[in-house]
């Protein structure tokens, strides 16, 4: 999802990412990795997943 919106909002994925580093989601985001049996690309690509305008969503 970082990726889609980094595409999507070019001049707004700096504030975004400090956001996620001061709310501990990259230490949540490899607990997650840890944890569960498939990741998102899996989950992306099992799903078919595209974003609002039909693209396939970046992995």
């Amino acid at each position: 999802m970082v990726r889609l919106h980094a595409l999507e909002f070019p001049d707004h994925i700096q504030a975004a990412l400090t956001m996620l580093e001061q709310r501990g989601a990259w230490r949540r985001r490899e607990e997650l990795n840890a944890s569960l049996p498939n990741d998102f690309a899996w989950f992306a690509r099992h799903f078919a997943l595209h974003d609002q305008i039909g693209r396939p969503v970046p992995l």
